[in-house]
């Protein structure tokens, strides 16, 4: 099956319409994809203030830095349960920000992966490092010794994605 996931630029009009339609449904995936310093954080708040009020913003890189602060030498901890823990604190909406954390080499996740399928039952709206290059979401050289990259094509139906890189 061939699902189509729609790809705005942020000034697109029907980008709008689609907001519109994802709060009624209360369930969805927003990406907001663009290198470092593009306004990614900027555009999430601004989405959280016009259409959530919620507040809310999950500042990722924090929350798992708190965590890792607190683990003793050698002891081994599951990150992506962590994760879990950490959205599980949010209901029906969340904004997630600064997930650069997970594309460290040492953590080995995959961040799209992982996060999507945490907040499959919840409104989210995720800033996500890297650029759109064909039907890949690229995060990169430099992210980590090798490059990563997401098909998109992998989304669901009607999850959206806002492209701060250009084309």
């Amino acid at each position: 099956m061939n699902i189509l996931v729609k790809i705005f630029q942020p000034n697109d009009f029907e980008l709008l319409n689609y907001l519109k339609i994802m709060k009624r449904k209360k369930f969805g995936t927003i990406l907001i994809v663009g290198p470092k310093r593009s306004g990614k954080t900027e555009l999430l708040n601004q989405l959280n203030d016009l259409y959530i009020k919620s507040n809310q913003t999950l500042n990722l890189g924090i929350e798992l830095s708190k965590i890792f602060l607190n683990v003793e030498e050698y002891e081994e901890i599951n990150i992506k349960e962590e994760i879990q823990k950490i959205i599980l604190n949010y209901s029906f909406f969340i904004f997630i920000d600064n997930i650069e954390v997970m594309l460290d080499s040492y953590i080995q996740l995959d961040p799209i992966n992982t996060l999507l399928y945490f907040v499959k039952d919840l409104f989210s709206v995720i800033s996500v490092p890297g650029m759109i290059k064909g039907n890949d979401l690229d995060f990169g050289p430099g992210t980590r010794k090798y490059d990563i990259k997401y098909n998109i094509k992998y989304l669901k139906e009607n999850d959206i994605i806002i492209n701060l890189g250009g084309n």
